[in-house]
């Protein structure tokens, strides 16, 4: 943040002075030549931080992140600590809605609410196995086998992949 600060100070600085040479310039033909080099001076001061950006020279603040030592395998793995963070709350809510999606889809095709719907993910992070489980609380569910194909149908699986289980009373 700091960085940033003293940017914005510097970006003033320089437009401050420009525009104090500029009132102190004469009414001559070389004002115009005298303008051009100080908007020059300007755009050089406006794309020095954004190439410092662009170039990873930006001042690292390891306390900031919690690092102690400024080697680059602690950033390293600081960074990969946040990479796993994130894609575990990415994947997280993402697994939840689908877990949601098949127990609407397995309701529809059995005309009665799953009282538990399961999934398994497999190693690459796709739905290796559903389970549905249906009790005797709410209406029959007569056809297992119809719901367990739309089931697979629906999801892209094959019909081994979709267990439905209908509990006795």
């Amino acid at each position: 943040m700091q960085w940033l600060v003293d940017v914005a100070k510097g970006l003033i600085i320089v437009v401050f002075f420009v525009q104090v040479a500029q009132l102190l310039l004469p009414e001559t033909g070389l004002r115009g030549y005298a303008r051009l080099v100080m908007g020059l001076l300007v755009v050089v001061a406006l794309l020095n931080p954004i190439l410092t950006l662009l170039e990873g020279d930006l001042p690292v603040e390891p306390a900031r992140w919690g690092l102690q030592s400024g080697n680059a395998e602690t950033y390293l793995a600081a960074g990969q600590r946040l990479a796993a963070a994130a894609q575990e709350r990415i994947t997280g809510g993402a697994r939840h809605r689908f877990t949601q999606q098949v127990a609407s889809v397995t309701a529809l095709a059995a005309g009665a609410e799953p009282d538990r719907v399961e999934v398994e993910w497999g190693p690459e992070g796709a739905p290796a196995v559903i389970r549905a489980v249906f009790g005797a609380g709410g209406r029959p569910v007569s056809d297992a086998d119809r719901v367990r194909w739309v089931v697979a149908q629906f999801f892209g699986l094959a019909p081994e992949q979709v267990e439905i289980r209908i509990t006795p009373f």
